[in-house]
């Protein structure tokens, strides 16, 4: 199979970072760090994207922190491969997939167990379109990551439709742009750090493009 032993170090962080300490480092801007306050204040759906290595799943961590701290009572569920996410939240559930137990099944599993949000750490693919309906079903203010080089807007949500395409052929541009509100794009710089590039709030889809306007 391989030439030689090969392998992957994944170095998970060993503490949280809040936002005020992504403002703190620049990382974020202070407009940056209210607007993300006040969505998850307001319980708006999020999504991280960004490049490998550009820190998404740090800044999910982040945002988790501020979940904790602003709205405490909350009950989170998660769902992720390989354990990363770090819920500072008292009331929890945190599932983690294997290969007899994908997230398709996690998500359904976990919306038994009477929960506020839902978060994912990374989609792959057609479990997204389950996350989806989830957020449509009492569970909002939920959180993703997804890859994608490119780490803009657009191309973040035309992923969406290519993994939801894999579970339904129906069109639902409508559905991602009322469920989808927030999109945070992350970039790692060529000396290592890891920022918000832009955060782009997706207002609707107009039945050719989806409707966005940059926030900051």
């Amino acid at each position: 199979a391989v030439l030689g032993p090969c392998w992957a170090i994944r170095n998970p962080a060993t503490r949280v970072y809040t936002l005020a300490e992504y403002e703190e480092r620049g990382d974020i801007t202070p407009r940056q760090r209210a607007l993300l306050e006040d969505a998850i204040s307001a319980r708006l759906n999020i999504v991280t994207v960004g490049s490998t290595g550009s820190g998404k799943t740090t800044f999910l961590n982040s945002l988790a922190d501020a979940v904790a701290r602003l709205t405490p009572a909350h009950r989170m569920l998660t769902i992720e491969g390989t354990r990363e996410l770090r819920i500072a939240c008292a009331n929890k559930v945190q599932l983690r997939t294997t290969p007899g137990f994908d997230e398709h099944m996690a998500l359904r599993a976990g919306l038994r167990l009477n929960i506020d949000r839902v978060w994912v750490g990374e989609v792959r693919g057609a479990e997204v379109l389950r996350m989806l309906d989830a957020w449509n079903t009492g569970h909002d203010g939920g959180a993703c990551s997804l890859h994608s080089n490119t780490a803009t807007p657009g191309d973040a949500l035309l992923r969406i439709e290519q993994m939801a395409a894999l579970a339904t052929p129906a069109p639902i541009q409508k559905l991602i742009a009322r469920l989808v509100n927030l999109i945070v794009c992350l970039k790692r710089d060529a000396d290592g750090r890891r920022r918000v590039t832009q955060i782009v709030r997706v207002v609707g889809w107009d039945g050719a493009n989806y409707v966005l306007e940059t926030e900051c």
